[in-house]
């Protein structure tokens, strides 16, 4: 006689009964586990991955960038601002779907004036500017890209600015002319501010009004490129003629000039002007550097 049987005759019929259908239920739950473990499972989350399950075939990998843009290359170059572009930035550099680009920026004027910035750029556009620079300037930049691995910096690249024109005093309002006679006028010349380049001449203009010539406006406007001579201008029909060219050491400060003194300055004739006609008068600054040359100019007065 075995246990189960021993145990069995101790029992009473209730209890045999209730032994019975637990052996049962028992036996089904061990043929259908399988099945039974399947459909719990429809009905709960997934357990949470560790730190150190590996991660799913259809994620990205990402890594520190590979490396930066190639050499910045330069789009656009002004007196106070330079446009860079680059190539493409695609998961090949940036090696993640999130990064930054910035670009930095540096320079030096002389012993008083220097300054560095950098500029966070929208990463999908392929170019950017850098705005309010000096004249005339070295900058170096360089390109930094950055994501949640890494960063990478390009090397620097120096960049000169163009020089910018002179700036000439306000003479908006002002009436410049300190004496008149029937062949002459004599003006207040203020000199000029350079603005990178030095200036490196003053220029007298004369010109001729006429009743169905339209009048240019004063302040800023298109000055007079092509310098014409008195004689070349009443040969040719020129409307305005050059009366004088001045070096800049002839104005270091605020001084009168006679438009029609009849003398030559630089090989330009300042005739005396006729009695009965009308004349503006302009004056200008240039600056030149290399084969770049930069003029402002302004009408100070009209007889």
């Amino acid at each position: 006689m075995n246990l189960e049987t021993i145990i069995l005759s101790k029992l009473t019929q209730e209890q045999k009964i209730k032994h019975r259908m637990f052996s049962l239920i028992e036996s089904h739950s061990v043929t259908q586990a399988g099945v039974q473990w399947r459909n719990f499972a429809l009905l709960q989350p997934p357990p949470q991955r560790s730190s150190d399950y590996p991660a799913s075939s259809f994620q990205v990998p990402e890594y520190e960038p590979m490396r930066t843009p190639k050499t910045l290359k330069i789009a656009e170059i002004q007196a106070r601002r330079i446009a860079v572009d680059w190539e493409s930035l695609g998961y090949n550099i940036t090696r993640c779907h999130t990064f930054n680009v910035t670009i930095c920026y540096h320079y030096f004027r002389g012993h008083n004036e220097s300054k560095a910035d950098c500029l966070d750029m929208d990463p999908k556009a392929p170019q950017h500017v850098v705005n309010h620079l000096p004249p005339y300037t070295n900058v170096s930049l360089k390109m930094i890209l950055t994501n949640p691995e890494g960063r990478k910096e390009s090397e620097e690249t120096i960049i000169q600015t163009d020089e910018d024109a002179p700036t000439l005093p306000d003479y908006e309002g002002v009436d410049a002319s300190l004496n008149e006679t029937a062949t002459t006028i004599t003006v207040l010349l203020r000199p000029a501010q350079a603005k990178g380049a030095p200036i490196s001449a003053y220029q007298i203009v004369v010109e001729e009004l006429h009743p169905h010539r339209t009048k240019r406006e004063a302040g800023a406007m298109e000055c007079y490129q092509v310098p014409v001579t008195y004689q070349n201008a009443m040969s040719g029909g020129a409307p305005y003629y050059f009366a004088a060219e001045l070096p800049p050491g002839n104005l270091p400060e605020p001084a009168p000039f006679t438009v029609g003194d009849n003398r030559t300055y630089q090989g330009f004739w300042n005739p005396p002007l006729a009695p009965r006609k009308g004349y503006n008068i302009y004056f200008q600054a240039m600056s030149s550097v290399e084969k770049e040359t930069k003029t402002q100019c302004v009408r100070i007065a009209t007889k």
